[in-house]
């Protein structure tokens, strides 16, 4: 069964100033507790590495994967080593979203059975983690069925409807 944590924000050091925090890129990092509030795209690098606590060699699907943060989050999960799948809406898309991600078998075009292709491509294994940002009640079933048993989930956004 798949468990859930609550995620805590990033401390960033003391140093740190308004500056240094507008020079980087708002998709690849989140922010304090307070500053959550203003940047609410931030959240990539929370999601991978606050969140799901991700080590290299594991796998990680990416629901909503041409989204900035899906995106950003794809380019982090490779740099931490980890086997990506991630999901998109159109073949355009897709083929754009391939080289990303490391190749066409890890690209998947959602037509609403993502869990199942994702069993499918892993031998009936599932991916270690998820990062959710469509965020329906739909996806979410079909994320945590893409899961492997004791598979971490880290819903960031809500953009689908609610069934």
């Amino acid at each position: 069964m798949p468990k859930a944590s609550v995620s805590k924000p990033v401390k960033f050091p003391s140093n740190f100033g308004w500056a240094d925090f507008g020079a980087i890129p708002e998709s690849f990092v989140t922010c304090t507790l307070n500053l959550r509030f203003f940047f609410p795209n931030l959240a990539a690098y929370q999601a991978l590495v606050g969140s799901l606590q991700v080590k290299k060699g594991e796998s990680v699907l990416i629901r909503g994967g041409t989204s900035s943060v899906g995106l950003a989050t794809a380019e982090l999960a490779r740099l931490y080593g980890l086997r990506v799948y991630s999901t998109t809406r159109s073949s355009e898309k897709a083929k754009r979203l391939s080289p990303l991600v490391g190749g066409e078998d890890h690209v998947i075009i959602d037509t609403g059975k993502i869990g199942d292709e994702i069993l499918k491509r892993t031998d009936g294994q599932g991916v270690d983690h998820c990062v959710e940002l469509v965020g329906s009640y739909d996806s979410l079933k079909d994320s945590a069925r893409a899961l492997k048993p004791n598979g971490t989930l880290c819903m960031v956004g809500i953009l689908g409807k609610n069934s």
